[in-house]
């Protein structure tokens, strides 16, 4: 309201060269009109609406609004979901009373190919979020310029819209508009029209036109000269003339023979030069001029002779997946950025109640695309994280972009063959697929070293260390000082921290901890979403008994009780994931009697009922009930906060939610990933220690999984018993004073295990 009265007052009594702060309005009539500027005799009437007079403007005007109208336009929000209801929903389903969608977009499409701007005027009837969208005819609409008074640089300041048949004009603060407008290096209020640069272009195509439809009007007869050797005078030649054209002029008269008398000769004429040139022209050279002008495509328009890019090679569907690569995508962005900063933005439109849906794996990768493409036109606010809401077009609905997208297929299975990685492979040419099981790059047949192709086949051989002088027992102490301190040099300076003799056990251990960990995070992702419908479930029983029961007040730890039983999801935990905890202890020990066993050493199998088996995986149990312990004291933690502020309980439900989407259940939580991560490499080690304890004559040392996790006490461990390897019976023991059996041990603390990947290696005793 306070926007409003400023500019009621700046449009009504301030309009005279008045300084507002550093800007002056001025409305000077040369800036607001523009003449022809062309010669009186080419100044046609048809140059202001040449889609009325131009067959290829029309079907440009056409093709252009139908193609952007039929993409949807979707609301995102930052969870993943596609909100379809609530007042902004309706509002761009039904813009005004007599239009919807569809014909809105359309209009303003329309509005963006003829004249490069396009206006529209949220109107409020009542409340504070508009409940109308009115798009105002572009040509209609003038620019209200101010003055930037230390440089003098105009910019427009608001808007003046001229009814063409009232002739009623009605002025808008820009901020009351949404306004798309092209930018113009020769004047800054305005957008160059396409009609501009195409003004001769135009002129010629009506120019041309009009004489060619008056030859074939007006041609009755071919044309001819008479001529005679007699002297006649002005009423004879006049008598002579109306009988001719009675006789022989028109259609009717056409191809009739003439009869002459008194000595008169008839000599045939064919076109001139002029018109000659003028049907070629009409013919072959303004379409294609016209068509590029407003920035569509041949085959759109039905355009298929000439140079259209047909005869080069391209064919119609090449054309249309190119104009929506190089126009259609971009206007696309255009319009959806307007919307967003002028209308999403300003109001908040997540109080009305809406429903969400969990967008497909193709919709959020075209939601995030569109997102991209909307950054030059909105600024690096589209990205901001105070965001809630994100409108954005469908992509996916466009079929030749699809196509398009499945024409790419055949490249990936060249680029496959060349021993790219699958889902490398994938991102390059934005392919929405799902992750590969292996991503493993499949080489064809040809000469590689061994290496390349199974990393730690061939075992690199360490160079020795030189001799020092002095006494042996202070030379190996320097050399393990030195060792150690090159460790901590190349974590800090990100380099690889694992000793170069055991790189190449590394990227084995790795190679079969990859494919483990990406099934154990779907499977802690699928008990997350499984809790997080458990407890709501829960708590809409809850809402239901007490509003039979509205007197009686609840604390906290009661709430969180019946919503949350810590032993029944303590249960549902071990029977989720139960089963998966035996399968990676199955696959560390079929690992070691694959690939580290000593040589001739027996098989033995694997028992599941073996008792150390089944302590394993009831140690893995309760390191995974800590997880439940963290959910809890998150919820506790929310109730409380909820109770104490005087929140509802649908308030309290909605918090609870939200905290399962954004940490364990949602499209971005990062819970799952954790505990896969923390859990898989601590498993597998205790089933490869469980293989080693069976066979015996080992002992193990510890490696560390990389610089991205580098902790100073595992660092330490590395250098330590790489050097100096243990029995198997033995415990490590880090610099923190906790003892383990190997690394990710259950016993061990979250802070030594949480991301950890460090693994076991197995050296013979002697």
């Amino acid at each position: 309201m306070r926007l409003r009265a400023f500019g009621a007052a700046i449009w009504n009594g301030l309009r005279a060269g008045l300084r507002v702060g550093r800007w002056t309005l001025d409305n000077p009539p040369g800036w607001l009109t523009s003449g022809s500027g062309v010669s009186g005799r080419l100044n046609m009437p048809e140059l202001t609406k040449p889609a009325e007079s131009v067959l290829w403007a029309f079907a440009c005007l056409r093709a252009r609004a139908d193609a952007i109208s039929q993409v949807p336009l979707r609301i995102g929000d930052e969870e993943g979901n596609v909100i379809e209801e609530g007042a902004l929903f309706e509002l761009l389903e039904r813009p005004n009373q007599w239009q919807d969608g569809v014909k809105f977009l359309a209009d303003v499409e329309s509005y963006l190919t003829m004249y490069e701007s396009a206006y529209i005027v949220p109107v409020a009837e009542s409340g504070a979020q508009p409940d109308e969208l009115v798009s105002l005819p572009a040509a209609n609409v003038d620019p209200i310029a101010g003055v930037h008074g230390p440089t003098g640089r105009e910019i427009v300041m608001g808007w003046k819209y001229r009814n063409p048949n009232s002739h009623e004009e009605r002025s808008f603060t820009f901020e009351e508009v949404i306004s798309m407008v092209s930018p113009n290096p020769y004047n800054p209020l305005r957008a160059i029209a396409p009609t501009g640069p195409l003004r001769r272009t135009i002129q010629m195509h009506v120019a041309t036109m009009e004489q060619n439809l008056a030859l074939f009007l007006h041609g009755g007869v071919p044309d001819i000269v008479l001529s005679t050797e007699q002297r006649w005078n002005k009423d004879q030649v006049k008598e002579f003339m109306q009988r001719w054209v009675d006789n022989y002029a028109g259609y009717s008269n056409a191809h009739k023979p003439a009869l002459l008398d008194g000595g008169l000769k008839a000599e045939k004429l064919g076109f001139n030069p002029a018109e000659m040139q003028s049907t070629e022209v009409l013919r072959t050279l303004t379409p294609q001029e016209i068509v590029a002008g407003f920035r569509c495509k041949p085959v759109m328009v039905g355009l298929m002779h000439g140079e259209t890019g047909l005869s080069q090679g391209s064919s119609t569907e090449e054309q249309k997946v190119a104009w929506w690569s190089e126009v259609g995508l971009a206007e696309l962005a255009r319009i959806a950025a307007a919307l967003q900063i002028f209308l999403v933005d300003r109001y908040d439109w997540t109080k009305s109640p809406v429903r969400r849906r969990a967008m497909t794996r193709l919709e959020v990768r075209a939601f995030a695309r569109q997102r991209r493409q909307m950054r030059p036109y909105a600024g690096p606010t589209i990205a901001g994280g105070d965001r809630k809401w994100t409108l954005w077009f469908d992509t996916n609905a466009i079929p030749e972009l699809v196509e398009h997208r499945l024409a790419r297929l055949d490249h990936m299975g060249k680029l496959l063959d060349r021993g790219w990685k699958p889902d490398e492979v994938v991102e390059y040419l934005d392919l929405a697929l799902p992750d590969h099981p292996t991503n493993q790059g499949l080489v064809p047949f040809s000469l590689q070293p061994v290496e390349d192709v199974a990393p730690g086949l061939v075992e690199e051989e360490e160079p020795e260390p030189a001799e020092a002088e002095g006494d042996g027992r202070d030379a190996r102490a320097t050399l393990d000082a030195i060792g150690r301190l090159e460790a901590a040099l190349r974590a800090e300076g990100g380099e690889d921290v694992i000793p170069r003799k055991w790189r190449p056990t590394r990227k084995v251990l790795d190679a079969l901890l990859k494919p483990l960990e990406k099934e154990a995070a779907n499977k802690w992702g699928r008990f997350f979403i499984e809790q997080r419908k458990r407890v709501r479930e829960r708590f809409a029983g809850l809402r239901e008994a007490r509003a039979e029961q509205a007197a009686r007040q609840e604390t906290a730890g009661e709430v969180l009780a019946e919503i949350f039983p810590r032993e029944g999801e303590d249960k549902a935990l071990g029977a989720r994931l139960g089963p998966l905890w035996a399968h990676h202890l199955k696959a560390g020990w079929e690992y070691f009697h694959e690939h580290e066993k000593p040589p001739g050493a027996p098989e033995n199998p694997f028992e599941v009922k073996d008792g150390r088996v089944l302590a394993a995986l009831d140690r893995r149990r309760i390191q995974g009930a800590k997880v439940n312990a963290t959910t809890e004291d998150a919820l506790r933690e929310i109730l409380r906060e909820g109770f104490k502020e005087g929140a509802t309980l649908i308030e309290v439900g909605d918090a609870i939610d939200g905290y399962y989407k954004e940490h364990a259940a949602g499209a971005g939580s990062y819970r799952a990933q954790t505990a896969a991560r923390t859990q898989t490499a601590g498993i597998v080690n205790d089933g490869r220690l469980l293989a080693a304890e069976e066979v015996g004559g080992l002992k193990k040392g510890w490696l560390h999984g990389g610089s991205k996790e580098a902790r100073p006490s595992h660092l330490a461990a590395q250098a330590k018993y790489l050097n100096e390897p243990i029995g198997l019976s033995e415990k490590f023991t880090l610099e923190s004073g906790q003892s383990c059996d190997a690394p990710g041990d259950a016993d061990l603390t979250v802070d030594e295990t949480a991301n950890c990947s460090c693994m076991l290696v197995f050296v013979p005793e002697d």
